[in-house]
């Protein structure tokens, strides 16, 4: 199999072919030979789309594939060409609920990645949001919860929001070690990070 893709930009040809289950055969005689198998090659497809649904992307449409067996029909080229339209950029970002969180636990949060402009990513979404959620757990609020919603505002852009329900702060009662027969309590409790 021999596999080209063209018209990416935003998403590099190399990215797509780490989802696909479609993978080229290498060039020496002792790679390994790859197969073509048609239901899986419709499934790549919609790996495609949804990868680029995922990068903000929305729009983005398969516009030629061709898929050409040789005489012998022992070897295959496959081209797809991709249009990535037009991508789904950040109106705006904001951050609600973190009223009742001291302002020193977010100072250091890198919040760049949803500025205003930038094209939606699911996946950046995803990863700041967890940062979010991890500072808060870091910080003693053990039962907090983050959700980023998007809002639709219209000419493909949209307003994203994280919002924080940080719970009530969690803090350590009395310390107790049971079952250290060959160490002393104190040592242990050294080691504990409190």
């Amino acid at each position: 199999v021999s596999l080209t893709i063209d018209g990416t930009h935003a998403v590099s040809a190399k990215e797509i072919r780490a989802v696909l289950a479609t993978q080229p055969g290498g060039r020496w005689p002792w790679s390994r030979k790859s197969t073509f198998d048609q239901a899986a090659f419709e499934d790549d497809l919609e790996r495609i789309r949804r990868l680029y649904q995922d990068r903000g992307y929305a729009d983005a449409r398969i516009d030629h594939v061709d898929v050409a067996f040789n005489d012998a029909r022992d070897a295959v080229k496959v081209a797809v060409t991709i249009n990535e339209g037009e991508p789904l950029r950040i109106a705006s970002g904001s951050f609600v609920g973190f009223e009742a969180v001291a302002p020193e636990v977010l100072a250091g949060l890198d919040r760049s990645s949803v500025d205003a402009g930038k094209v939606r990513d699911r996946g950046t979404v995803a990863a700041l949001r967890q940062r979010i959620l991890d500072l808060l757990r870091d910080h003693g609020y053990a039962y907090a919860k983050v959700n980023a919603t998007e809002k639709d505002v219209g000419q493909n852009r949209m307003a994203l929001t994280f919002t924080a329900t940080p719970g009530p702060p969690a803090t350590f009662g009395a310390i107790t070690v049971v079952g250290a027969h060959t160490l002393e309590d104190r040592i242990i409790r050294r080691q504990l990070i409190v």
